[in-house]
């Protein structure tokens, strides 16, 4: 468990997904925001990529799928002071 006492923190993930619902690779940090030291940090990436991947592979609709495929997603992750 993270101690989130040394202030908030937070990262962005980007990605890409298949029609599958799946990610295109691994999920790229564009942005890491955390207090603390090397291990911290790394911590924190790793919940955040693994949040992200337990949610996956999502479902999408024959339509959907054809318009995502490909395109990059941001989404921040972040836990309060």
């Amino acid at each position: 468990m993270l101690d989130t006492a040394g202030g908030c923190r937070n990262r962005h993930l980007s990605f890409s997904f298949k029609r599958d619902g799946t990610l295109i690779g691994p999920p790229r940090p564009t942005a890491i925001k955390v207090e603390g030291d090397a291990k911290a940090k790394k911590l924190f990436v790793d919940a955040a990529t693994t949040a992200l991947q337990n949610c996956l592979p999502l479902t999408f609709s024959a339509k959907l799928a054809q318009g995502i495929a490909g395109n990059v997603f941001t989404l921040q992750f972040a836990s309060p002071k």
